[in-house]
């Protein structure tokens, strides 16, 4: 019975098919004819519009797939945007909201389940509330719908992945694309790292991504621990030798960001691992863990450790960084924003236009400059107050306990929901250092985390 509840998840049924095929060939239609009425003097545009009508439709009927694609796609957004046109148009809002439709569709058809409401769902649905709510009185207003906006689509982001991998086969496919993205991303780091002028320049890479050091070197964690589960249950030495080599290149590709923020959430992730897993890991276990160490320690880059090791020489006399003192600059900015406003904050994604008000920022040289406060707890707490801290780490601890429960367990999703637990451990660390509100990353775990109450039949 399990099983053909498994087949009616992931194939549509043919009633389903007929329908869409029906309403899909008529837009089609539509879209072809008034195409090429506005694009008169672009008609090589219509060469690409069959490819992404067959594109369209295939991740209309496989949403999962589609799914597969975006989150594959992050740790490589470099390839997301298309060429020659705008850079508000990507891949992601292409994709996205095809297979949010056909999850929606497919809740009216039955061809999705109905899944239970939990905490974590009511915590995420009522931090967006409150953004949405607070942006009609926000500074700017604006740019505070412009921020709700964004949170609003990590939101569907979350509950279409928490709606959709609920079967197990799909879950582990969901897994695998999330450590070979980042495999391939790393890869890009490596390679590029060969072509530095000099090893002592700091070329601080972040693969195949545009984004931040310290937040690709954040996102890398995951898949890394992802890849330690699959080495941890029981397989084949082929597959066990193969993740190896992949967590070894990823943890290349993390020192390569010589990120000091992530090195330190790194160290606490890993601590809290090896006390999770002390009684599930054997003499062989702590030996293949101490081989892999020595073998990264050579191959880190010697540059790395010099990073690293700046953090021992902050308030030394004389030692200036200014990564550190704009830090200790964010936190005084954000402090007088919230005396302005303790309660409910100066509006979502307002802190980045208020950094260089002269009545919040004690720099002259700093005034009229918009920066971001790279601390999430801060710019909860200035942008929402007190009410959105609250409801903020609430959503935390709730995600903490829930993949905590599973893992306490120690059945065979344990595993998974340490390796999950221990990925929200490190991105509530790493919301010190870092503005991780609007990571795609952050929303998975938060929504893989939902999922595995819906895995527990699947055990065998």
């Amino acid at each position: 019975m399990l099983s053909q509840f498994s087949n009616r998840l992931i194939m549509p049924d043919k009633f389903f098919r007929m329908i869409i095929s029906i309403g899909f060939a008529s837009v089609v239609v539509v879209i072809v004819i008034v195409a090429s009425m506005i694009m008169q003097d672009k008609q090589h545009y219509l060469l690409i519009l069959p490819i992404a009508i067959i594109v369209g439709y295939l991740g209309f009927i496989f949403p999962q797939a589609t799914l597969l694609v975006i989150v594959a796609l992050i740790p490589m957004n470099s390839f997301a945007g298309f060429l020659g046109i705008s850079k508000l148009v990507t891949l992601y809002k292409v994709l996205f909201p095809i297979a949010l439709l056909s999850l929606l569709l497919g809740r009216v058809t039955g061809r999705f389940r109905s899944l239970p409401f939990y905490a974590l769902d009511y915590w995420i649905i009522a931090w967006i509330l409150l953004d949405c709510v607070l942006s009609i009185f926000a500074h700017d207003p604006l740019e505070a719908f412009n921020f709700t906006r964004r949170l609003i689509s990590m939101g569907l982001l979350y509950f279409a992945i928490s709606r959709v991998f609920i079967n197990i086969n799909w879950h582990v496919r969901l897994q695998k694309t999330i450590v070979f993205a980042a495999l391939v991303s790393s890869l890009f780091s490596i390679f590029m790292s060969g072509d530095m002028p000099s090893p002592m320049d700091l070329e601080r890479m972040t693969g195949a991504t545009d984004t931040s050091p310290n937040i690709f070197a954040v996102s890398l964690i995951p898949p890394i621990l992802l890849a330690i589960a699959f080495i941890m249950q029981k397989t084949s030495l082929v597959r066990i030798f193969f993740y190896m080599t992949i967590v070894l290149v990823l943890l290349l590709a993390f020192t390569l960001t010589y990120s000091r923020s992530a090195f330190l959430v790194f160290m606490i992730a890993g601590l809290a691992g090896l006390w999770i897993w002390r009684f599930k890991l054997t003499p062989k276990h702590w030996l293949g863990f101490g081989a892999g160490i020595v073998i990264v320690m050579f191959l880190i880059p010697s540059n790395f450790w010099d990073r690293i090791a700046t953090l021992t020489q902050v308030g030394s006399e004389g030692f200036v960084d200014y990564s550190l003192w704009r830090r200790e600059n964010y936190i005084k900015v954000a402090a007088k924003m919230f005396v302005s406003a303790p309660f409910f904050g100066v509006g979502p994604g307002n802190f980045l236009l208020l950094h260089g008000a002269a009545e919040y920022q004690p720099e002259p040289s700093l005034i009229g400059i918009a920066r971001q406060p790279h601390n999430a707890y801060l710019q909860v707490t200035t942008e929402t107050g007190i009410a959105g801290l609250a409801i903020f780490i609430s959503t935390l601890i709730t995600a903490l306990k829930s993949s905590y429960k599973f893992l306490k367990i120690r059945d065979e999703n344990f595993w998974l929901a340490s390796a999950l637990f221990l990925s929200m451990t490190a991105y509530v660390v790493m919301g010190f250092f870092s503005h991780l509100l609007l990571d795609k990353n952050f929303w998975i775990i938060l929504a893989m985390i939902r999922t595995l109450p819906e895995l527990m039949p699947y055990q065998r």
